[in-house]
């Protein structure tokens, strides 16, 4: 601890790092975090839930912070974290007004930030959820930006369908994305372990053309997955055919009979739909698919 001994001395340094405190900036990087934190603690609850390690930082730092010559910058710095309550005879966090982060400590070299699903700045008290419009429950910490799980929706808070890759909807307002299958190919989706990370479920769907063939779904999942199959049709909500049903290396099939539903176009616009939705995915994963309509050879 002799180093932080020797910062404490030095009133330029001191002086440079409220002021980063008291600002909307993040502090100094050169500023150990580790100080940072039991500064948070002491002023909350006066280091009560410190670890040994920071209640020896606590001495060395806390009389050095309350001496008379920054008693000011003190009180500007309780001020801005607001945690100065005392109209309320109190200087103590209530638990609801705690600041969402998450501390992780390694060799005593301590990362602050907000806890998963929050992001800003903890040392100003300024987290606030991700808004990632219900498809992702985390974002980056420090911008926001959302880690959307569905395949094929982007954006910073997931509120775009990724049309370079033909992925089409909207994902806001309670929507998604769904990739588009031609008829009569088999399409083939490697979800990988590093660029997919975050990617845990994709959503298709197809409108078959021929109001005179049955129709095939064909699926299978390299690792086990659920899926969800429904049908539309241009008049009506979509309705549920299978739920939470495997999708496995085992391929699953299931025709669908001309003589039960009104496949083809009408003024352009499709019939009748199919929509899968896999989900439960972990990469590596390989899903394949097919839409077909084929004439029977017999």
């Amino acid at each position: 601890m002799d180093f932080l001994k020797d910062l404490m001395k030095d009133d330029t340094y001191i002086a440079k790092e409220f002021k980063c405190l008291i600002t909307d900036s993040f502090c100094n990087p050169e500023f150990s975090q580790v100080i940072r934190e039991v500064l948070m603690q002491a002023l909350s609850n006066d280091c009560a839930d410190c670890t040994n390690k920071q209640k020896e930082i606590y001495d060395i730092i806390m009389p050095v912070f309350n001496n008379q010559k920054w008693i000011s910058r003190m009180e500007e710095v309780k001020n801005r974290w607001s945690l100065h309550n005392s109209e309320k005879g109190s200087t103590k966090e209530t638990e609801s007004s705690k600041p969402k982060r998450h501390i992780e400590c390694i060799n005593d070299i301590c990362s602050d930030s907000c806890e998963p699903g929050y992001f800003g700045n903890p040392l100003n008290f300024t987290c606030q959820p991700c808004s990632c419009n219900g498809h992702a429950t985390d974002c980056d910490s420090q911008t926001g930006k959302c880690f959307c799980s569905t395949r094929g929706i982007i954006g910073d808070h997931c509120d775009k369908c990724d049309e370079h890759s033909l992925y089409e909807g909207d994902p806001k307002n309670g929507g998604t994305c769904y990739y588009e299958l031609a008829v009569n190919y088999q399409f083939t989706f490697e979800f990988h372990e590093k660029r997919n990370r975050y990617h845990n479920a994709i959503n298709y769907k197809a409108t078959p053309t021929d109001p005179n063939l049955d129709t095939k779904l064909s699926i299978s999942c390299s690792e086990e997955a659920k899926m969800n199959v429904t049908v539309k049709d241009i008049d009506n909500d979509e309705k549920s055919m299978f739920v939470n049903v495997p999708c496995s290396s085992l391929t699953f099939e299931h025709t669908f009979s001309k003589k039960l539903y009104n496949f083809g176009n009408e003024n352009n616009n499709g019939l009748t739909t199919i929509y899968v939705y896999v989900y439960d995915l972990h990469a590596p994963v390989k899903v394949q698919v097919a839409i077909s309509q084929l004439r029977d050879s017999r």
